[in-house]
């Protein structure tokens, strides 16, 4: 699993959103902090690049959009 540290970094750099209001990060404690479904769902995609590729976390942020945008248009091609 995905450390605390490594969720406050990305948090703190604005990789990843909290679900509540976008202050949250800075007024609440990470133990409080909550988190969209898709926004875990990315946080993984973006854990695993960095693991795997040694990535840097900007880039495994990119890389984890482009992934999901490219998701995205192939359902809608197949829904056609």
């Amino acid at each position: 699993s995905t450390d605390t540290t490594w969720v406050v970094e990305r948090v703190s750099t604005g990789i990843l959103q909290c679900a509540s209001a976008d202050d949250a990060a800075n007024t609440t404690a990470p133990h409080a902090w909550r988190f969209s479904s898709h926004t875990v769902i990315r946080a993984r995609r973006i854990a695993g690049l960095e693991r795997m590729f040694d990535a840097d976390p900007e880039l495994a942020a990119l890389t984890a959009d482009l992934m999901e945008e490219v998701r995205q248009l192939r359902q809608r091609l197949a829904s056609r």
